[in-house]
């Protein structure tokens, strides 16, 4: 708690379960399909819990905490929880206007805490992980992509690693996309060498050798 009144000062907000109301009015409960209806509906409520509630998540926990513990909810150290970041980060996704709310109150962090969870949420959404089939394009991909880096989403060498082991089980069919999209965006291949080497190194063994063989055809 003391951290969260280190960076936001006496503006923090923290009378009621905030968190709840606004993942009750983005549409959290719904199918991300419906969503985006009960986020215009209210859209007012949600700008003005931002605006003139001063409502942020906490700061982010150290990303090397594994404890159990930790996730308890609500949070008992004023750090927030991975599952109300994917809250927010849902909610972004939904409306990147929310970005430009927050830092319109001073969370000027907002796409640095979340950049990992929003991009690998954006991917989700495009290439459902469950999915039989993928209608969506390069065009589609290499245009959402902007439209985060342009509110201040950055895509670097972790995160685009994290994408690919995300997309591992379908990389024979979307991999191809997903590589050339990241070199448009990128103005740049050279994200291979950094890959290949991470695919070499942090990759189990049950994913290395597919993840190999699709960078190697690059090389």
């Amino acid at each position: 708690m003391n951290e969260a009144y280190m960076i936001y000062g006496d503006s923090l907000y923290i009378k009621g379960n905030d968190m709840e109301l606004f993942h009750f009015l983005t549409g959290g409960p719904q199918n991300i399909i419906f969503a985006p209806v009960t986020i215009h509906k209210n859209i007012e409520k949600i700008k003005k819990l931002i605006l003139e509630y001063k409502f942020a998540p906490f700061p982010l926990r150290n990303r090397n905490s594994t404890r159990e513990e930790d996730e308890t909810y609500p949070s008992y150290d004023g750090f927030e929880n991975n599952k109300q970041l994917n809250v927010i980060a849902r909610s972004i996704l939904l409306n990147l206007t929310f970005v430009k709310y927050w830092k319109e109150i001073g969370y000027y962090n907002v796409c640095d805490h979340l950049n990992s969870l929003v991009l690998q949420g954006a991917f989700l959404i495009l290439f459902p992980p469950n999915s039989a089939s993928f209608i969506n394009s390069k065009e589609s991909l290499v245009k959402r992509l902007k439209e985060l880096i342009e509110v201040g989403f950055i895509f670097n060498d972790k995160v685009i690693f994290d994408i690919f082991l995300l997309e591992v089980n379908h990389i024979d069919v979307i991999g191809d996309v997903i590589f050339s999209s990241f070199v448009e965006i990128l103005k740049s291949d050279n994200f291979k060498i950094v890959l290949y080497d991470k695919f070499m190194t942090e990759a189990n063994d049950d994913l290395r050798i597919k993840l190999i063989n699709f960078i190697s055809k690059y090389h």
